[in-house]
């Protein structure tokens, strides 16, 4: 049985990695992709440098953010013992498949501080994660808003509009139902959960986002010249971004990719050659930014 689930899974994954080297190969043959222009990593040291500080800015913001969760649900755990797992498991998430691995990786690691409460752990990362969507949604809203008032198209802003703000009272209704059950209500008793933390948890995250998408702009403007205004880069790497989290190839891979184009191409109507560069020399830079983490991921292991 253990043979037959080891086979299955060996199966999937090679049949993942089938699909980021057919989605590499469309975006290669439709000149959305060119690795050649990809050597220009090693001339850019000084713009890499401040790339990687983002990234590190990154890192650091969505520490603080799993942190505060953890404080709030009286997990005693210190802030860099936090940075060390966020900085083992952003490598996770960036390149093994979908977001999930590192997850697990952050309740098995943190778990090790804080043993009496591992289911605990698994919630703070679960809210942890609504917060990143619910900042994430907010800041693609907010710059896909500013693109349709620059465009004038109102009748879509308006209808954008509306759809959120049903969409909001859609889940204040359900949070009013589900106050008076009584397994909620002890959930967020166990975790601790209140107004505070989600309006604080939700501005780091889109602090976090900007931080991000500010990335993508530099590499998509100072290296490879595109002149992609900020609201443009903003909105086509909020979709690509939602489209990664699928775990369905490594960290997103290729799907990431092809998401960006597609949202440049269709939806903004910019045709550039090479668009899905941009996220590859991203993935480069925290590729380099995350080879120390291997040395704390072998000290983890050893404990």
């Amino acid at each position: 049985m253990i043979k037959l689930n080891k086979m299955n899974s060996s199966i999937i994954n090679f049949l993942k990695i089938l699909l980021v080297i057919f989605v590499f190969y469309f975006l290669y043959q439709n000149n959305h992709l060119n690795l050649e222009s990809l050597i220009s990593f090693k001339g850019n040291f000084v713009l890499n440098l401040f790339l990687i500080f983002l990234v590190l800015a990154t890192l650091l913001i969505g520490t603080y953010r799993w942190f505060l969760i953890l404080r709030f649900s009286k997990i005693e755990i210190n802030f860099l013992e936090v940075l060390k797992i966020m900085y083992i498991c952003s490598f996770y998430n960036n390149f093994m498949f979908g977001n999930i691995g590192g997850d697990v990786l952050r309740v098995f690691y943190s778990s090790k501080f804080s043993k009496k409460n591992k289911i605990k752990n698994a919630f703070t990362i679960f809210v942890d994660r609504f917060f990143g969507f619910i900042g994430l949604t907010c800041l693609g809203i907010f710059s896909y808003s500013i693109i349709l008032i620059n465009k004038e198209e109102y009748n879509i802003l308006v209808f954008l509009l509306v759809s959120f703000f049903i969409f909001l009272i859609i889940i204040i209704f359900l949070i009013k139902i589900f106050k008076k059950n009584k397994k909620f209500l002890n959930l967020l008793y166990f975790l601790n959960l209140n107004k505070k933390l989600f309006f604080i948890g939700v501005i780091i995250s889109v602090l976090l986002f900007f931080t991000v998408h500010l990335t993508i702009y530099f590499i998509s403007n100072y290296v490879y010249e595109f002149n992609i205004q900020l609201n443009y880069i903003f909105f086509a790497n909020f979709i690509s971004s939602l489209v990664g989290s699928i775990p369905v190839t490594p960290g997103g891979m290729g799907l990431s990719e092809a998401a960006f184009v597609f949202v440049n191409n269709s939806i903004l109507k910019i045709y550039l050659n090479n668009l899905a560069n941009i996220l590859i020399y991203y993935r480069l830079v925290i590729f380099v930014f995350s080879i120390p983490s291997i040395y704390f991921f072998f000290r983890y292991k050893r404990k």
